[in-house]
Order: C-alpha cells, then structure tokens, then sequence
C-alpha cells in the first residue's frame, strides 16, 4: 500500500470525528430532526466552552422545560430563568436579551405577588363578611319558624308572627296553609333537635292567586320560644335592601339580601343576585330594619318573565330582568285579612272603581280575574289582571268613548262551600250603572 492510500484511508476514519468537533452550520431550510412528537431546530453552538452543550437541545432536557432554542438564538417571550454558566457562554447578545426577559420576570413577579396580597385582603374581608352574615343569620333565628302537617315533617315550610294591636297572629302563604291544613303543627327546634311540636286550631286563608295570605292563631306555649315581630308602616322604596330568614325544606337558611324592585299595594317584586332561586322560602318574612314589610310568596321563572305579556308589564315599570323574579304580598295586605277576621262587619278591602264609580269592595277570599272594554256589544279589548293594576282606576288600561261598558269579572268563595263564584260586573262608563250577573 502506497503513501498516497494510507493518508486516505486515514482521512476516512477520521472525518467522523472531525465532523462532531466541529458546529454544524444553520442553513435557511435546514431539515428538522424530531424527538417524540416535538420537533427541534438545529442549533449554532458557541465555540467557548463547548463541553457544555450539544449539538441538538429540546426544552424537556433543559434545566428551565420552558427555554426553547432555535436558528436564530433564545426566543425572549419564553424564557424565565437561566443558568449562570450557560448565560456566560451563550455570548453578548443572548444575554441582553435574557436581562429583558428576567426583568420582564421579575416585573410579572412583582405583580403576581401584588394580586397574592390583594386576594388575601380580599379574603380577609370575605371572612369578616361571613362572619357579619353568620352573625345576622343567628340573630335572626328566632323570626322565623316551621309549619307543617302533623307531626311527621311532611310540607314543612316558613312562618312567622306578627302583634297587631296587642294580638299575636302567625302569617304565612295561604298555598303553603291549604297544603297542611288537614293537620297543621307549629314546629320549633334548636338546631337540628325539635323542641316543641303544637297544634294550630284557628286559622284564615285568603285568594292565593289574588292575596296569597294565611293567618292563624299560635298556642301561648310557643311564644316563649320565638320572636314577634311588627309590620311596617309603609311600603319599602324601590332600591331598598331586606333580609329573609326561611326554612327551607326543613332546614335554617337566611337570604342576606335583596333588591326592591317594585312595591305596591298588592305586590312587592324583590332580586338576588346571589341566590338566583328563592324556591322554599315562601311563608317568610321580608325583613326591613327588623320590621315585616312583606310576605314571601312565589318565584316567577324566566320563562314566564321572557313572555310577551310580562316583557311589556316590565318594561311599563322600567324593570329589566335577566334572573328570576321574587314575589312578596306587602303585609299591608296581611293586616286586610286580619282586620276582616277580627271585625267582620266594617273590614276593609280594596275598592275597585271605574271612572270614579265604585263598582265592589275586594275582600282578601275574592281575587279580579280580568278587566274587559266593550262598544255596542262587542269587545274592544280584554286584559287580565296582573301585579302593577290600579284597582282604583281600571279605566285608564283602556281608550273609552261615551256610553262604552268596562266589564270586570272575579271570583268569590261560595258560602259554607269550597267552590268559587264568577261574578261580572258591567258598568256604563257615562252613567255609571252597574249591572251584576253571578255564575
């Protein structure tokens, strides 16, 4: 073998190892190797120190699985941190622009422990916040109580009592009394441990479609064990807050707060924004500055708020509503019914009026079922009866001419009977003659 074949052959073998001591050079296109499913660029190594570096690095074989390299050095936007010796010989400009990037860092740092201080303040807070309600929520224990049938816990719901005049009447929803009126019991309990069970003997149940009221007469044995609480003077402006304690479904719960929407002499309309459902809370009080104002009743969904009928009755009142809508009878409402029970012969009802002619007195047993504007005979326009109705000026829902004839219809309770009379009233808006035709 000649000189010339033994240098080539050398030249051979050692091209292998030549060619990992030197850096691979970066080429536009250069094809990318795969490691897994990720795909990592080829990258130019600094000639100082090579011993610290390979030819190919991916994120996950760093110390930092956030550093990423490619052709053209460090990406800013993802580095966090780096070593000190691989600062060093990453070269000048990497390095400026690995400070930006740990100032940027520090700066985001600086920050995150700002917002770590502002929810501890914020949790601070949240936790006297609960502690203010826990507070309240006690002390409000004993404004409220249960009733229900028997003495098996079946349809518990909430009542309270009221002194009207010296006498103690307990209140809750009438649909929640016709429910355990077969055998209805005051419940009392000291947490989850039931200290007295009484019976009720007495009790009065309004319309519930029109006045959604029952009264009864609470035993002397019960009034060492709850408080009694007194009605309002007048109706709670739009905006106010109130407070309701309630049980529902047998168990303690208090609403800390809710929105007057709209209060008037037969409805209060109420929102929480916490509790989007109120569901069970009926028969319980609607509390402001500790004095009863309404009357827990109903929850109207958002399905029947949506509709076209109370779409328009909400925005005549200027109410936009987007959650469910709570209901209240004013206790104004309340003190009608017991001021009928206790004085039969002058009670007090809601006088319905057209044009000024008093057409009947509603008691808290009748509810107006609509209102109908008819010419000549024939009918013009008929509205059913809803919450934001002036009983006292029912021709203003309609454009009347001389002569025409506003018919109401309502419902009253047939004497010593569980059924109901349908009652038309037709007045001559002119004259004010008033014909009546019982069904």
């Amino acid at each position: 073998m000649n000189r010339k074949s033994i240098f080539s052959l050398v030249l051979l073998l050692a091209l292998p190892l030549l060619a990992q001591a030197l850096p691979a050079p970066i080429k536009s296109g250069a094809r990318l190797r795969k490691f897994g499913k990720r795909v990592v660029r080829p990258v130019r190594m600094p000639r100082s120190k090579p011993e610290k570096f390979t030819r190919w690095e991916m994120s996950s074989l760093t110390a930092n699985r956030e550093l990423r390299l490619n052709s053209r050095g460090f990406k800013e936007r993802d580095i966090t941190s780096y070593t000190g010796a691989r600062l060093k010989a990453t070269g000048k400009t990497t390095s400026r622009r690995i400070n930006k990037v740990e100032k940027q860092s520090a700066q985001a740092n600086k920050t995150a422990l700002a917002r770590l201080r502002t929810f501890a303040d914020l949790a601070a807070v949240e936790k006297k916040s609960n502690e203010a309600l826990m507070r309240d929520a006690f002390r409000f224990r004993k404004k409220v109580f249960e009733v229900q049938i028997s003495d098996n816990g079946r349809h518990t719901a909430s009542a309270f009592a009221i002194n009207v005049n010296g006498h103690v009447w307990g209140v809750t929803a009438a649909h929640v009394m016709k429910n355990i009126s077969s055998d209805p019991f005051i419940k009392i309990k000291n947490g989850s441990e039931v200290v007295l069970l009484a019976p009720i003997q007495r009790w009065h149940i309004g319309n519930k479609k029109g006045n959604d009221v029952a009264i009864f007469e609470i035993p002397q044995e019960v009034l060492t064990h709850i408080e009694v609480l007194s009605p309002a003077s007048e109706l709670p402006a739009a905006g106010i807050e109130t407070q309701s304690p309630a049980f529902v479904r047998g168990n303690y719960t208090f609403l800390p707060s809710e929105d007057v929407l709209f209060a008037g002499p037969h409805r209060i309309f109420l929102r929480d924004q916490l509790l989007h459902d109120a569901s069970g809370y009926c028969g319980s009080p609607v509390l402001v500055d500790g004095k009863v104002a309404g009357l827990h009743t109903w929850v109207h969904p958002l399905e029947r708020i949506q509709t076209s009928e109370w779409i328009s009755l909400l925005h005549q009142n200027n109410l936009s509503l987007k959650i469910p809508l709570h209901e209240a009878m004013p206790i104004q409402r309340v003190l009608q019914l017991i001021e009928e029970v206790e004085n039969p012969q002058n009670s007090g009802g809601t006088m319905l009026k057209v044009s000024g002619h008093p057409v009947h007195l509603l008691t808290s047993q009748e509810h107006l079922v609509s209102i109908t504007h008819m010419r000549n005979g024939r009918i013009q326009k008929n509205l059913n009866a809803h919450p934001f109705m002036d009983f006292e000026h029912l021709e203003e829902f309609f454009e009347l001419q001389e002569n025409d004839v506003v018919r109401v219809t309502l419902e009253s309770p047939k004497p010593y009977s569980q059924k109901v009379i349908t009652r038309l009233f037709d007045i001559n808006v002119s004259t004010g003659e008033i014909t009546q035709i019982d069904r």
